[in-house]
């Protein structure tokens, strides 16, 4: 509350002390692939002649996958360590972030169309952090050997207060691919205990009324939006964009400026300084098609320099479900300007290569 940067800093100044004080090398093919990128974005900025404050953004986004590129290819971080910590940072976020709508209505009389948001954050964003945590448990339990339905239950109780039908749908597509993988080696045992700790959950959350308001929360947010709450207005505005200009089509209008570059002079206030909502069109449209070939080489050279690869293990499939539930939830979010999304794709590194590392005690 209050700390809306509070994440930025945090990730310019641990790319600092990697740098700095740890001294940590950098791979030097992967970083003048990225300054390609940066220069790109840079000129395109300069072009629209949009210069102001947003700008500085440009700093915690570069740092962020400065740390993708030293820290992909370490092998010594524990995925459990880096779980740990991040789903206890979630927790305490989802508790802070009450401390607003409570002080303003109370817990009882939060209005219907108010949607939560730890710390005050998009609510969708931080629903693809709940989606992580919930399918990242299975692995986080395998590797410690703790108990795994509390991870599950609590994301997931947080995650539906965000009141996203994103999260509803990528949770059910998520759970899906779950059982289909699953369906050999099913613990009846298991299921039951689960589906106990969540009907005394449901009864609880019940008796208290909170059910009752989520669930008029959802069935306001079903009935006074469409399914793709405007998502589908928007792609088809920006693809008739791209393919209206040459010139946009292979160069872009930059990550930071191509909302106001293409919105420039709309009737529609609808999509008046609106991004995408969709990071695979999103880099097409601020880097063109030579950009977007230019950044997914470089992704594919971070992977590849991490040395990163799926074993045959029973535990492969969780890797691959987390995976695919986030590559599905970029079709609905504008993730290429945020920090986040280059240290998400390093936790994904991170979770797939701890996997690989403890395979023989996975096996036991």
């Amino acid at each position: 509350i209050g700390f809306t940067y509070l994440f930025n800093i945090s990730v310019f100044i641990f790319m600092i002390k990697l740098l700095v004080f740890n001294n940590e090398k950098m791979n030097k093919k992967l970083f003048l692939q990225f300054s390609l990128i940066f220069i790109w974005e840079l000129l395109l900025i300069f072009k629209a002649g949009v210069i102001n404050e947003s700008i500085l953004s440009l700093v915690s986004w570069v740092s962020s996958y400065i740390i993708l590129i030293i820290l992909s290819k370490k092998d010594d971080i524990k995925f459990t360590t880096i779980y740990k910590y991040f789903f206890l940072g979630f927790l305490f976020a989802f508790i802070c972030g009450w401390s607003t709508p409570i002080k303003e209505w109370g817990i009882a009389n939060i209005p219907t169309a108010y949607r939560f948001i730890g710390l005050l954050r998009d609510p969708n964003y931080y629903t693809v952090d709940a989606l992580l945590l919930i399918f990242g448990s299975f692995i986080y339990v395998a590797l410690s050997g703790k108990k795994r339905n509390i991870y599950i239950i609590l994301s997931c109780i947080m995650g539906i207060c965000s009141v996203s039908k994103s999260f509803i749908i990528l949770l059910i597509f998520g759970m899906l691919l779950k059982i289909i993988c699953s369906l050999k080696k099913i613990n009846l045992l298991k299921i039951i205990v689960v589906l106990f700790l969540l009907i005394s959950c449901i009864f609880v959350f019940y008796k208290l009324g909170y059910i009752e308001l989520f669930f008029e929360k959802y069935l306001y947010r079903s009935e006074t939006t469409s399914l793709f709450t405007g998502r589908d207005k928007l792609f088809t505005y920006f693809i008739t964009c791209i393919f209206n200009s040459p010139l946009s089509f292979l160069f872009g209008n930059g990550a930071l400026t191509y909302p106001i570059v293409l919105n420039a002079g709309i009737i529609d206030k609808f999509f008046t300084n609106f991004v995408a909502h969709n990071t695979y069109l999103d880099i097409i449209l601020a880097w063109g098609v030579l950009g977007t070939l230019v950044y997914f080489n470089f992704i594919f050279n971070v992977i590849k320099n991490s040395k990163v690869s799926l074993i045959k293990t029973k535990y492969d499939f969780d890797c691959k479900i987390t995976i695919t539930v986030f590559l599905v939830s970029l079709f609905t979010l504008s993730y290429l300007t945020t920090d986040v999304f280059a240290l998400i794709i390093l936790y994904m590194i991170i979770m797939v290569k701890s996997v690989k590392k403890s395979q023989k005690k996975l096996e036991e």
